[in-house]
């Protein structure tokens, strides 16, 4: 069941690597901000030198950008939403 629930995730997930806001924007619209994860090549210094940085500067709701810089990732992963507090 487990494997079963890791492979349905899968393909509802994809990666996509943009440093650009006109890039980030239509997958946004794409797929919606629920699907939007932020990530880092830490500790490879490619893409962003501040993680989030391009999301923090969308203009968008301020909980939108909790939802792709946190929230997602934690649904994705199933992790509780104080699991680092």
């Amino acid at each position: 069941k487990q494997r079963e629930d890791s492979e349905t995730k899968l393909k509802e997930y994809g990666e996509i690597i943009s440093t650009e806001e006109e890039y980030l924007t239509e997958v946004i619209d794409l797929v919606g901000k629920n699907r939007v994860c932020c990530g880092t090549d830490y500790p490879y210094p490619l893409g962003e030198l501040v993680p989030g940085e391009l999301i923090r500067s969308l203009d968008v709701e301020d909980s939108d950008k909790q939802i792709m810089l946190k929230d997602s990732a934690m649904e994705w992963l199933n992790l509780p939403d104080n699991f680092f507090d």
